[in-house]
């Protein structure tokens, strides 16, 4: 049996809040029925309680052009900015969202639209506004009026993290990142293309299951400017296209043009590892070990190949122990890859922890390692003592 949010509009805000914050979907009920209040209090003028009402609706259902409509004639009737949304006792997140984006863009504060857009790219990336209102409103004299720096960092966390690989998008998500490539086309019209925009287009192109398209635009890019970024795009188009020769070759080169990254080395090992090919995968995650040493994917992924070659017990163990290592609880491995990016020790572990599941399906590591006894963080790094008669430091003497 459907629950239905209270009368009271107190208990009405806890009870969205609740559901918002819990994760429970909203109905298409609910949201009707809110978007239907936002009309009535329109009428009776009661702007706090239609403002509330509508940026439920048109936060969780943004694409929908009749609440839409009566969000812009809320704002038209009230004549007044945000502060009916932010300072709402009890307003779930996504209707505050509404509010001060859509307060900036009536405004005219295009700068802060694509600010708040971009940041909700990230902390909430399931928000359909983004695709409803950010790709929308990004026409040429949008585009002029953020500037070309505004817009790619918004494309670029646009499909940053929030869309699948091919094989899992949904028919929505192709016909959203199609959009989103004609808005980079636009960009590249107006601004000029380079490296960087030419990676994410071909991610989009990719993702949305454009493989010959990617494969042009990369190709095309690589042959006018051949940089570790174009022959990487090539790479990644070709892997997404299923063309694995072809992403491998692809990786190569990157990597001969870079020989300090690592991580192209290591694209081709886990394909290598997925085929079977442990050989040829080992190859590769030693010549990563040799540019970054004891890297944290490459270190469990190098000893998984021999142990699949050799099937010596050691490998095994040393496996199933990095697999066993406490897990980091605190967020402090998710700070430093989001400060520093690249790999950590919980990607060991749990690069380790998949592998293992290549060898024993039913493998458990939460129920073998036992007692949480805290997070594995690594030693902190030593400070040289300070040196008698050096003047900068404490042991100095006349």
């Amino acid at each position: 049996m459907a629950i239905s949010p209270p009368a009271d509009r107190d208990e009405r805000n806890q009870f969205y809040r609740d559901r918002y914050l819990s994760g429970t979907p909203f109905t298409e009920e609910m949201l009707a029925e809110e978007a239907e209040i936002a009309a009535e209090c329109l009428a009776a003028r009661d702007f706090a309680r239609g403002f509330h009402a509508i940026g439920i609706a048109v936060g969780l259902r943004p694409f929908n052009a009749e609440w839409n409509a009566t969000l812009a004639a809320l704002f038209d009737a009230a004549d007044i900015g945000a502060e009916k949304f932010t300072h709402a006792r009890m307003t779930p997140g996504q209707a505050e969202d509404v509010g001060r984006i859509y307060t900036a863009y009536r405004r005219h504060e295009f700068i802060k639209v694509y600010d708040d857009l971009t940041t909700l790219c990230t902390d909430v990336p399931h928000s359909q506004l983004p695709e409803a209102w950010g790709i929308t409103w990004l026409t040429e004299d949008m585009a002029r009026a953020v500037g070309r720096e505004k817009c790619v960092e918004f494309l670029v966390k646009f499909v940053q993290n929030r869309y699948p690989e091919p094989a899992d998008a949904t028919e929505y998500a192709c016909g959203q990142l199609s959009r989103a490539v004609e808005t980079v086309e636009m960009i590249e019209r107006l601004f000029g293309s380079d490296p960087r925009i030419v990676l994410f287009k071909c991610q989009m192109l990719g993702k949305a299951r454009r493989f010959d398209d990617a494969k042009r635009v990369s190709i095309t890019a690589f042959e006018g400017n051949p940089t570790f970024n174009t022959a990487t795009a090539v790479a990644m188009a070709h892997k997404r296209a299923g063309d694995r020769d072809g992403a491998v070759t692809w990786f190569r080169k990157a990597a001969e043009i870079d020989p300090t990254c690592e991580w192209t080395l290591l694209d081709i090992g886990d394909m290598m590892v997925d085929d079977g090919k442990y050989e040829v995968a080992l190859s590769a995650y030693e010549e990563a070990l040799k540019r970054v040493p004891n890297h944290d994917w490459a270190v469990p992924s190098a000893v998984f190949c021999r142990y699949k070659m050799t099937g010596e017990k050691a490998l095994y163990d040393d496996l199933r122990g990095m697999a066993l290592a406490m897990p980091c609880k605190c967020g402090l491995a998710d700070q430093m890859k989001e400060m520093r990016g690249g790999y950590n020790y919980e990607d060991c572990r749990v690069r380790a922890t998949t592998l293992m599941r290549e060898l024993e399906p039913d493998f458990d590591a939460e129920a073998l390692r036992g007692p949480f006894t805290g997070c594995p963080h690594p030693p902190p790094e030593k400070k040289p003592k300070p040196k008698h008669g050096d003047p900068k430091t404490k042991g100095w003497k006349k």
